[in-house]
């Protein structure tokens, strides 16, 4: 039997529960109970599953169970958005041809702002949530054209952003403050790989961090914050008027894009949420 001891608080009903540990892959041919104190684990959390992935002769073994807690990074992590304003809040499942925030404050802040900022974060169901949260100098002043670029807001930007902050707990993702690289590619219309702007590193075949907007305005639809000096996409949300068969995704995509265009992955997320916010200008 391989033995194994955790703490008592970690265990609880209907709570999330992790633990990993490692074992020689003979020892997985042995019988083993999963327990705490005189229980199985299975008696006390009956939802549970077991992963294993085995590297330099060692497997490790990953057990989970329970509810997944939902945790806000944004609170936990990102320090800075203290000094910031939420503008708009969505709900990415109630994508859809109008967009309607939970929260839309663009019509209530006075006032000029000095930096606009982004986070979003995805969860699929039995997993953590990935984040990522990027703030800009504004490259607008109106808050209007902020959020989802709809044909409605009137917003169509291909620009460069400056002095960007990006925080991320996904792998690959650079992260750090005043970083140089950033650019956005926000606008309804259709778009190919074409790099019409001439941003650096991108590809003039594949769709990426460089892209060629086209008609008709009311298209596929881009929501792109990007890092062409690291030549990766930080987020993307595309073709929301799809509902659950939109884009989103934070880091590069695979296959024929790297920014998420045509994966219609929506629907794979439990947990899919944008936040807005500008910094007042004092």
């Amino acid at each position: 039997m391989i033995p194994f001891f955790s703490p008592a608080e970690q265990v609880a009903v209907n709570q999330w529960y992790e633990v990993a540990f490692a074992v020689p892959p003979a020892a997985l041919a042995l019988p083993f109970s999963f327990r705490y104190g005189d229980k199985a684990f299975a008696e006390l959390v009956p939802a549970w599953e077991c992963s294993t992935e085995e590297a330099g002769g060692v497997r490790t073994l990953t057990f989970r169970a329970g509810d997944v807690p939902v945790i806000d990074y944004l609170a936990l992590k990102v320090a800075e958005v203290n000094e910031y304003r939420l503008i708009c809040d969505l709900d990415l499942s109630k994508l859809g041809p109008n967009i309607k925030y939970d929260m839309d404050n663009s019509g209530s802040l006075k006032g000029p702002f000095d930096r606009i900022a982004y986070f979003l974060d995805l969860r699929k169901a039995g997993e953590p949530a990935k984040y990522v949260y990027v703030s800009m100098d504004p490259f607008t002043g109106d808050l209007a054209k902020i959020g989802i670029p709809t044909v409605a807001s009137q917003a169509r930007f291909q620009t460069s952003v400056t002095h960007m902050n990006v925080l991320s707990n996904v792998t690959g993702i650079v992260t750090g403050t005043d970083l140089t690289g950033g650019n956005i590619e926000f606008w309804p219309n259709n778009y190919g790989p074409p790099n019409a702007a001439t941003v650096p590193n991108a590809s003039a075949s594949l769709w990426d961090f460089g892209d060629q907007f086209s008609d008709p305005i009311d298209g596929y639809g881009s929501m792109q914050v990007h890092n062409h000096d690291a030549k990766q996409t930080l987020f993307a949300i595309n073709n929301w008027k799809a509902g659950a068969s939109a884009d989103l995704g934070i880091g590069n995509s695979e296959g024929e894009t790297r920014d998420w265009t045509f994966t219609k992955n929506a629907a794979t997320y439990e947990l899919k949420r944008l936040r807005v916010f500008v910094r007042p200008k004092q």
